[in-house]
């Protein structure tokens, strides 16, 4: 291997195919003169590998910080997404996420350039845990094989189930307080105005437009205009046992 580029395209079992690159630190090429002999390696049992993941929310953004944190970490596989925080999972992290073994570290430079938001951080550190997997955070200097780590991680999951519990209790405060006040809990009822009765009233009566089409006149769901006007068929007029059937 030339003393040249330090990221050469992974050919071997994990594919060339992707944002993957096998990185070979500096110290490890000086290393490479050292043979090791069969009989040190345990029959079936491969080397725990850092795998490294960076992200970046747009395509003008520019990875090169992350990916020199990452590199300089010693990681020996890097995976890159360029994604929105509005995407569920990037196809990398995905990628990357799969090839991980039981013994692997999955190294990010940021927490929140993993997860997308703190119960996607969770679940993600959850999985990893199950399968054997340490994460390590650069900046945050977080790494779960320490107790330290995991002691952080744990800190983490309780201050996200006390956030869900306070979001919970706030709803349920809210509509308890707005049901004494005798109010409606929602969205305001669009038929509760009479002029929007006679408007939709009067459309469905002339028969030109489809229900979808009325509704979109109206600015609301076919499933609403149904619920005030069942079959979609307007009110009786005055004297009218029912009203006229149109067609749909």
């Amino acid at each position: 291997m030339g003393s040249g580029n330090l990221l050469e395209p992974a050919q071997d079992m994990w594919g060339e195919a992707g944002g993957a690159r096998r990185i070979v630190p500096a110290a490890a090429q000086a290393m490479l003169h050292v043979r090791v002999s069969k009989r040190d390696i345990p029959p079936g049992v491969l080397a725990a590998m850092l795998i490294g993941y960076a992200r970046v929310s747009t395509i003008d953004q520019n990875p090169a910080l992350q990916l020199d944190a990452l590199q300089a970490a010693g990681v020996e596989r890097l995976y890159t997404d360029r994604a929105s925080v509005l995407i569920k999972q990037g196809p990398e992290l995905q990628r990357a996420l799969d090839g991980l073994r039981r013994g692997d570290t999955l190294v990010c430079w940021r927490l929140d350039r993993l997860g997308r938001s703190v119960a996607h951080l969770l679940r993600l550190a959850e999985e990893l845990r199950g399968r054997g997997v340490e994460l390590r955070s650069l900046t945050e200097g977080i790494d779960t094989s320490t107790p330290a780590g995991e002691a952080y991680m744990t800190i983490i999951a309780a201050m996200a189930q006390m956030e869900r519990r306070l979001r919970s209790e706030r709803t349920k405060a809210g509509i308890a307080a707005v049901r004494r006040r005798k109010g409606r809990w929602g969205r305001p009822n669009f038929f509760a105005n009479p002029a929007k009765v006679r408007a939709a009233n009067s459309l469905l009566r002339e028969g030109h437009l489809s229900k979808v089409e009325i509704a979109r006149r109206l600015g609301i769901s076919t499933d609403t205009l149904y619920r005030r006007f069942p079959g979609g068929r307007p009110d009786p007029l005055p004297g009218e046992s029912e009203p006229p059937r149109l067609a749909t």
